[in-house]
């Protein structure tokens, strides 16, 4: 079978500065003088220099002999040897500590690093420096007089409030947002400013619009917005260019003040200083490093550490590798997918989608910005802290698939310490028994981190490698590792990033891309996020675009809506879906609120790919490698040690233990000290590196236990190599995407194909009706096993009392869960003048239901009509109306079947009465099938055989006619008439494009509700329901003519 994943033509290659025999070198330094000489080698103090300025000034200060305390010194020297080993062991890029290339995949191998010193550093301010440039800039008086402020995108209004729900612009500590009372001068401010303008300017058109107003008064409001950052200056750093440091010099150059001239000059002189070092690569003039710093220090006094930042591009001296390296990527992608825990996305979504479709309704849009207002709308998600929401950590029960993989885990990992084995092959079978979906939901792309296991180029070529899934697997969208490193790509190199991100576009026409950009909380995070966009459009967020102005998608723009379980984001302006992405590893969970969730939203379409879990067995003291097919390790062998099971002191006793430690549970000697997203090799023969671990273990909780991993692939396996031959630990990233409709079902596509979104937003004065008006609502809890009898018999005669009192004209039920079982009831006054007395016997009734324990409890609520969902608002009192009918039809179906005039089993009853419904409705035999055929997927075909000649001839008779189709056709068409009108009022609203949606779009809510209402809440019994309802029209269909 087809691999659902296809890689692209190009990866990235990562590594550390210096080749994998300089850890022995390392590791054999016999004191700390020795590891100081080590150091000693310019492109080492280059690397140290920016990496840690603090660290480099102590060592300075050891060199010289000034006197350190021991402490500080012991300190000292073991960040070093940290530092040492990660320059010669670990690809993460960072500083000169390791860059990257840009590379192609051919027909064979012939990757080659150049000598380390021939590599490219691309120095920049640091982020969290020029941030506070600006910072002070904006202090200046000057600066307020030439400098344009606009208008916080991010504000919204709630009630008689304008809210700031992100107010910290320079790390100031505010997390929590704030509030103006929203008068008529501060709507008409935040109205004008939102287009950029000079604060005089402000200040003029505020005194035409309030003359009453003194000029002192509103410079003294504008000062006070601007503060808040209500209003934010122009001069904010636009994240998505490739020199953001050379745009805000460009635009200090244009203003007409001598005071930001001059800060203009310092900052060029700066950047140009920056040039020089870069010119003269890894290895530069300490002087030239020390004069740079100089410079910063004195245009910024501020005492702020690193003031620069340092990528490298590798240079290689002959490139390619291997194409079938690509293909394995691809299945690595596949497998991360189906064998996440994830298959639904984000668990704390699914809760969001319960409680959004609970308050809204389905097809209802809300804005953005309102919908994550804890004034207005849900607040934000469980697990979002930026800032803080209501909603609290979302919790879910373990399904029982989830169980029976545990159990699979757990003794695959049992068997191996029982047979002392480092590994363990995962077959076909096993990743079948292991999926929580036999059916996932694939993203659209992703990326893939890789350690190729190989011995030589030769074995590269010959297939004698294993792919190994890299700490961090990778990421739910192929090319966001790439963006953080644009700056350094070649031309070419740059080309083929856009051309497989334009190719994302052009694949989906009706989607609006749109890039994220936003100031991250902590602005040192900057340096990982710039970038120039690489999508159409753009979304900005408490900073400055650098696309034109029609191609910004305001937030104030954005709503948000479901769509078949899942989330979508629609701009109004330019009517579109929108997906936004963000071309960047940046943590997305420690982003702003609405940026986590534009992001979390736009990805809310699939199953999550993520490492390889071992569920309950994670806690397990060793864990034994994973190994799919013998070619892919999702995950290398793993021990866990806590501080009880070596002691810790003294120092001899500890090496001499853990060594003892190893043989009992088969440790190897060279292992990464593993803490969160940190790893540190060591060599567990080695007293300098033990001491490490010594270190590492006395300061852990006795309750917790520090994470070793093998080194894998070990010293003998690292195939990369420079032009002397040294070897490299390596590291890759492959972008791979979905082969179109690849994996996808039925049911998928539609979701892709989409759902004609409502013209209009509905307000809430249009949709909610409260308690005492037209509609009574109540909700009334009973057992599941109940409610079948309550609907046929106590609720009915209710219903029946009240329209032969001609109280009501309309009425229906709906089943729900949240999370008790009750029943939805709304009652419609006949008119204004029983509505009083509806509600207060509708009270009346259920209360003495409750006293006699018949109702567990009741409640009375809000009527919140789901317009969009049902047409709009010229169509929805006829689709009430239509509800009430089948509420009749169904309380009748439920009575006769309890009575035994229809004897059927449920399921069938179920889809003999849609079949009817619908026919009656108007729409033909054909046309249900073909509605069926686009929305149902095959399914239940098994258990369907048994059902078929029955069903078949229920629905259309041929040989025989079922006793039980003349019961339920004429229960159906007892409400003919109704069926009728309401069927031709939906038609004509239609034919005079005043419809939302489509006729055949309602129809499938309104088959939703008639088996929520006959048979309850069970999405399988619904699923099964409408499988049946297709394979039985298909069936009738095949018949001979």
């Amino acid at each position: 079978m087809e691999q659902p994943y296809q890689a692209a033509g190009f990866y990235l290659l990562r590594a550390p500065l210096l080749p994998a025999h300089t850890f022995f070198q390392v590791i054999s330094a016999s004191s700390p003088e020795a590891l100081l000489q080590l150091a000693e080698h310019p492109v080492i103090r280059h690397a140290l220099y920016v990496a840690s300025p603090s660290l480099f000034e102590r060592l300075e200060l050891i060199r010289s002999g000034q006197t350190t305390k021991p402490q500080k010194m012991q300190r000292a020297f073991s960040r070093l040897l940290r530092y040492l080993i990660r320059l010669s062991t670990r690809p993460t890029p960072f500083g000169l500590f390791a860059g990257i290339a840009f590379d192609t995949f051919a027909d064979q191998s012939n990757v080659r690093l150049a000598a380390s010193h021939r590599h490219k550093t691309h120095t920049r301010p640091d982020m969290y420096w020029l941030y506070a440039l600006l910072s002070f800039i904006e202090t200046l008086p000057v600066s307020q007089e030439v400098i344009p402020y606009q208008a916080n995108q991010t504000l919204y209004f709630a009630g008689s409030r304008l809210v700031v729900p992100y107010p910290d612009i320079y790390e100031q500590s505010q997390r929590a947002s704030l509030s103006v009372r929203a008068t008529p001068v501060v709507k008409h401010l935040h109205q004008l400013a939102r287009t950029p303008r000079l604060l005089s300017e402000l200040v003029q058109k505020m005194q035409e619009a309030f003359p009453q107003a003194s000029q002192q008064q509103i410079e003294m409001l504008l000062q006070s917005v601007v503060h808040n950052h209500i209003l934010i200056s122009t001069l904010q750093l636009p994240l998505s260019q490739m020199y953001p440091a050379s745009i805000v010099l460009e635009r200090l150059q244009a203003l007409p003040s001598s005071r930001l001239r001059d800060i203009a000059n310092a900052l060029e002189k700066i950047l140009q200083a920056m040039a020089d070092i870069d010119r003269e690569g890894p290895g530069c003039s300490l002087d030239k490093l020390y004069s740079l710093s100089d410079k910063q220090h004195r245009l910024l006094p501020r005492q702020i550490s690193p003031t620069m930042q340092v990528d490298m591009r590798l240079q290689l001296h002959t490139k390619q590798l291997h194409q079938d390296i690509a293909q394995v990527a691809a299945k690595t992608a596949e497998l991360l997918t189906r064998l996440s825990l994830y298959q639904d996305g984000y668990p704390h979504l699914r809760e969001y989608h319960r409680k959004f479709a609970e308050r809204y309704g389905h097809y209802t849009e809300v804005p953005l910005l309102e919908l994550l207002s804890p004034e207005k709308g849900l607040d934000a998600p469980a697990t979002y802290m930026e800032p803080p929401g209501i909603l609290g950590s979302a919790g879910a029960s373990t399904p029982e698939s989830t169980i029976r993989r545990d159990a699979l885990l757990c003794e695959l990992a049992a068997t191996a310490l029982r047979e002392r084995k480092r590994e363990v092959r995962l077959t076909e079978a096993l990743v079948e028994q292991l999926q929580l979906s036999a059916t996932p939901s694939y993203p659209p792309s992703q990326e893939v981190y890789l350690q190729v296991h190989a011995s030589s180029y030769e074995a590269l070529d010959y297939g004698q490698w294993r792919a190994v899934l890299a700490p961090n697997t990778g990421s739910l969208s192929g090319g966001r590792t790439f963006g953080r490193f644009m700056h350094l790509y070649e031309h070419d190199d740059l080309a083929r990033l856009q051309q497989y991100i334009q190719r994302q576009e052009d694949e989906h026409p009706d989607i609006l891309f749109a890039e994220l950009s936003y100031r991250p909380l902590y602005p040192r995070s900057a340096n990982v996020v710039v970038h120039p966009t690489l999508f159409s459009y753009e979304i900005t967020v408490n900073t400055m675009p650098s696309v034109p102005p029609e191609r910004v998608i305001q937030l104030d723009d954005l709503v948000v809506g479901i769509r078949q379980g899942r989330f979508y984001l629609r701009s109004l302006r330019l009517k579109k879906e929108v997906i936004v992405c963000h071309t960047s590893m940046l943590n997305i969970r420690k982003a702003p609120n609405v940026c986590r969730f534009l992001i979390e939203v736009s990805e809310d379409r699939s199953a999550l790919p993520v490492p390889f879990d071992w569920g309950a067995a994670e806690h397990l003291p060793f864990l034994p490698r994973l190994v799919y097919e013998d070619k892919i390790v999702l995950r290398p062998a793993r021990w866990l040690l806590r501080r009880e099971s070596i002691p810790t002191d003294p120092a001899a006793s500890f090496f001499e233990a853990l060594q003892a430690w190893r043989a009992a549970w088969d440790v190897p000697r060279y292992t990464y000290l593993v803490n969160g997203d940190q790893r540190l090799l060591l060599d567990l023969e080695n007293a300098l590196t033990v001491a490490e671990l010594r270190t590492e273990l006395q300061k852990t909780d006795p309750t917790q236990s520090i994470q070793l991993e093998e080194m894998y692939p070990d010293f003998e396996h690292l195939w990369l190599q420079d032009e002397e031959k040294h070897t490299y630990v390596s590291e890759i990233v492959v972008p791979v995407s979905l082969r179109s409709h690849a994996g996808t079902s039925t049911q998928q596509r539609v979701t892709q194909e989409g759902i004609p979104s409502p013209p209009a937003i509905i307000s809430a004065r249009e949709r909610n009706i409260l308690p005492g008006n037209d509609w009574v609502y109540l909700h009334l809890y009973l057992p599941l096993s109940q409610q079948n009898e309550f609907i046929a018999d106590t609720l009915f005669a209710f219903v029946h009392s009240l329209r032969q009192s001609a109280f009501i004209d309309r009425w229906f039920y709906v089943r729900y869960r949240d999370p008790e079982q009750h029943l939805r009831l709304r009652l419609h006054a006949c008119n204004a003048d029983v509505q009083g007395r509806l509600l207060q016997y509708a009270l009346e009734w259920s209360g003495s239901l409750a006293e006699k324990e018949i109702l567990e409890q009741v409640t009375l609520n809000t009527y919140s009509r789901e317009i969009e969902r049902y047409g709009g608002p010229l169509a929805i009192e006829q689709i009430e109306r239509f509800f009430t009918l089948d509420s009749d039809l169904c309380r009748h179906l439920l009575r006769s079947a309890s009575l035994k005039h229809i004897r059927l089993d449920p399921l069938l009853l179920a889809v003999s009465s849609l079949d009817f419904l619908f026919d009656t409705w108007g729409f033909t035999f054909d046309d249900r099938l073909q509605w069926l055929r686009t929305t149902v997927p095959e399914a239940f075909q098994e258990e369907f055989r048994t059902h078929q000649k029955e069903l078949s001839e229920l629905l259309v008779p041929w040989r025989l006619i079922h006793p039980m189709r003349e019961p339920i056709q004429q229960a159906v068409l007892t409400y003919q008439a109704e069926i009728h009108q309401v069927a031709h009022s939906i038609r004509t609203l239609e034919s005079r494009q005043q419809l939302w949606g489509n006729q055949k779009d309602i129809a499938g809510s309104l088959v939703h509700m008639h088996i929520n209402r006959l048979l309850g809440i069970d999405s399988t019994d619904e699923q099964k329901v409408l499988a049946f309802w297709r394979l039985a029209l298909e069936s009738i269909a095949a018949r001979p003519s």
